[in-house]
């Protein structure tokens, strides 16, 4: 395991993760977290992933928050 951290591919794997917004709860956080799943798995680590029920609010173009 400690071995994969060293590698040149891991560079790689973080440029793709961060490649792309992925705010929490959409659907593009979660395919990041099953890439890290995957890779985590690959490299013989037990994975959990636990389901929570969150309320969280997004931002909304229409509604302009600012402080003066």
């Amino acid at each position: 395991f400690y071995a994969s951290l060293y590698e040149e591919g891991f560079k790689m794997s973080f440029r793709n993760l961060t490649k792309t917004p992925h705010l929490a709860g959409l659907p593009e956080d979660l395919d990041s977290a099953n890439v890290i799943e995957a890779r985590w798995k690959q490299d013989g680590l037990l994975v959990y992933k636990p389901r929570y029920n969150v309320l969280l609010s997004y931002p909304d173009d229409n509604i302009v928050n600012r402080y003066d």
